[in-house]
């Protein structure tokens, strides 16, 4: 398994604003870059299509209350997961 780490993101909120934003995938739609097609969401899932690429679907797979949320790909070619790690 390969894993890729970005480099700190600093965002002027707090950790419980930024954790409630983000913990509704139904949010997300908002942050998402121009090339983004098809977006779909729930609060707690979403779905996507880039051009070139097949759609991508994700879920949360774990919430910690203002200091994590964990996402997953579903039914993907490739696994996939991305984790949030939140701090004030």
């Amino acid at each position: 398994m390969t894993k890729f780490t970005s480099p700190e993101v600093i965002i002027n909120r707090s950790a419980k604003d930024f954790f409630n934003k983000i913990g509704n995938l139904n949010n997300l739609e908002k942050i998402m870059p121009s090339e983004i097609e098809n977006f779909t969401s729930t609060d707690s899932s979403c779905s996507f299509k880039m051009k070139g690429m097949p759609e991508l679907a994700l879920e949360i797979t774990e919430k910690i209350e203002f200091s994590k949320i964990s996402l997953a790909a579903v039914d993907s070619q490739v696994p996939f997961s991305l984790e949030c790690f939140i701090t004030d």
